[in-house]
């Protein structure tokens, strides 16, 4: 049995003051030390809203990272974070990639292959983690969530020979067996630590490429089950099919809003969800 009947999938809404003070630390008006302390604020009370309506996947609403994805891969070995990437790079129908294209935008961010992709030995999420255990009682610190990027994320953002140099790796299949190896540690890492609730955020897997379809689809499928074939067994993992599904709907629902121009509508959906979570379990 799953220890809570319901999750809330992707990032909460981020406060303007943290919007703001983000804004301002790329401005070099701020230091990183204050951003810390806006961002401890905005999690502080973000917990403070879940816990009160007896939400039990706390999670501190990705408060911390920029964009959702984090930085996970930029800090493997042989990924490296590039400014202002070249558009022809990128698949134009992919999600995040489509809604740049679509405001007349380009990504100011990326992160591409340039070596043999290799975990380095420790992990940026423990600290997050670390801190809601301030926030929650001990009994509860299993119950903390922390969310992960899918491990195709990025293969799936370039076009097909984009997405690694052929003199590292050959094939996708080495390409993503090295991932795979990484994500393993770092779930190795985190449950050591003691998260019990990971959360791999958007796993996308369809592409077009000159492969044919499934064969293109079992490679970045396969991916999230290498990770964590060898990984201890947990209700988590009996739990992703479940997972999966709440996210593809969660995410149409809120691309459905977009559309509709009633952005501001998403988080009034969200915090409403939570409360009705509340009163099932």
């Amino acid at each position: 049995m799953a220890p809570f009947k319901a999750e809330h999938l992707g990032s909460l809404l981020r406060p303007k003051e943290l919007l703001q003070a983000r804004v301002a630390f790329e401005k070099g008006e701020i230091n990183q030390q204050k951003v810390a302390e806006i961002e401890n604020e905005s999690v502080n009370k973000i917990v403070k809203v879940q816990t009160d309506i007896g939400f039990r996947a706390v999670s501190d609403g990705e408060y911390r990272r920029a964009v959702f994805w984090g930085t996970f891969f930029e800090e493997l070995e042989g990924m490296t974070e590039i400014r202002n990437p070249p558009m022809e790079i990128f698949r134009p129908y992919v999600p995040d990639i489509a809604g740049f294209i679509e405001k007349g935008h380009k990504p100011g961010q990326s992160c591409v292959c340039t070596g043999k992709i290799r975990h380095k030995g420790e992990s940026t999420l423990i600290g997050q983690f670390e801190y809601l255990k301030t926030l929650i009682p001990e009994e509860r610190w299993g119950d903390i969530k922390v969310t992960m990027i899918a491990p195709p994320w990025y293969h799936l953002r370039y076009k097909d020979g984009k997405a690694f140099p052929k003199e590292v790796y050959s094939n996708d299949e080495e390409y993503f067996e090295d991932i795979s190896k990484a994500f393993r540690t770092e779930l190795d890492i985190l449950y050591a630590a003691g998260v019990r609730n990971i959360q791999f955020d958007d796993p996308n897997f369809a592409c077009k490429t000159p492969r044919p379809p499934v064969a293109c689809a079992n490679h970045q499928t396969s991916a999230p089950r290498r990770c964590s074939k060898d990984g201890p067994k947990t209700n988590q993992t009996r739990r992703l099919p479940m997972s999966f599904l709440i996210l593809t709907l969660s995410a149409i629902t809120i691309a459905l809003l977009i559309m509709l121009g009633r952005c501001t509508l998403v988080f009034t959906f969200a915090e409403v969800s939570l409360l009705i979570i509340s009163r099932m379990s």
